[in-house]
């Protein structure tokens, strides 16, 4: 259950169904296992409601799953046990969110070290993302064989006011030109520029298609290429995050993201002849 993006003391929710197909009323409970990242605050990221009852013959129950993290970070997961009687197995639904400090966000690229996002608790601050992020998409066999790699970005849902009410700018993500050298390279991404509106998270899609000679053992050497066979092919792409409710400080967020691919050394087997 993917409880989606939100902003520190912002709050979603999601909705699961237990559904008893029994001719009796059974009675359930539900339990939260201690997890390894809560907040840094003494609630809980994570609250059920109802945590007991009964759900009655052939009825059902439905439950309201909350995330509700206290500072940014991509590492929120919790399991939600739910136990009805005792010859009964209990059910799990295992629930996940991210937490970002301002609303524009990328996501789905490398992992990168917890100290660059955790504790960034306060919208808008001068606290910020990391300006560096890295994708891999993988290991290429040959010339002229794409490979593909998708990661994500969007804006998150504004956090309500005191009145209820709730208003939120839309987020702007701008693609810079690729290099020549970059296209020449076989690196391309579908999206160049795509407005994000508050709860939008949307794919983009990078695609690799390695150019003839690239696989040739003179690739580098002859300066036709900056990577050859059993060499990491990379382009550093530059882009930016504008907009949302909060923006990023300054009012953008400039990144670059580097691309690689590892291209397969097939020399062993051009010398058996395979």
């Amino acid at each position: 259950l993917d409880l989606g993006d939100v902003l520190p003391a912002g709050r979603a929710t999601r909705t699961l169904t237990l559904r008893n197909r029994s001719p009796l009323a059974l009675p359930f409970a539900v339990t939260l296992p201690k997890t390894a990242h809560g907040n840094q605050g003494g609630l809980s990221p994570w609250d059920v409601t109802p945590i007991s009852g009964m759900v009655a013959a052939e009825g059902e129950i439905v439950f309201t799953v909350a995330f509700v993290p206290d500072h940014a970070s991509r590492r929120f997961a919790q399991d939600i046990v739910v136990s009805t009687t005792e010859d009964a197995a209990p059910m799990t639904a295992s629930c996940v969110g991210r937490c970002w400090p301002f609303a524009v966000f990328c996501d789905e690229v490398d992992p990168q070290p917890l100290e660059l996002i955790e504790g960034l608790s306060m919208p808008g601050s001068e606290e910020t993302m990391p300006s560096d992020l890295q994708l891999t998409l993988g290991t290429v066999g040959g010339k002229g064989t794409p490979i593909t790699s998708t990661f994500m970005i969007g804006c998150t849902p504004p956090i309500a006011a005191p009145d209820g009410k709730a208003a939120g700018g839309n987020g702007e993500f701008t693609l810079d030109s690729l290099p020549a050298e970059v296209v020449k390279e076989g690196w391309a991404l579908d999206t160049q520029k795509l407005t994000l509106e508050p709860g939008a998270r949307k794919p983009v899609t990078v695609t690799f298609t390695p150019p003839d000679g690239m696989f040739e053992e003179d690739a580098v050497s002859s300066g036709a290429f900056t990577a050859g066979p059993g060499m990491w092919a990379t382009a550093a792409v530059k882009m930016s995050f504008k907009g949302g409710l909060p923006a990023p400080p300054g009012n953008e967020w400039k990144v670059t993201l580097t691309l690689r691919a590892f291209l397969s050394d097939r020399s062993e087997e051009r010398r058996v002849g395979k």
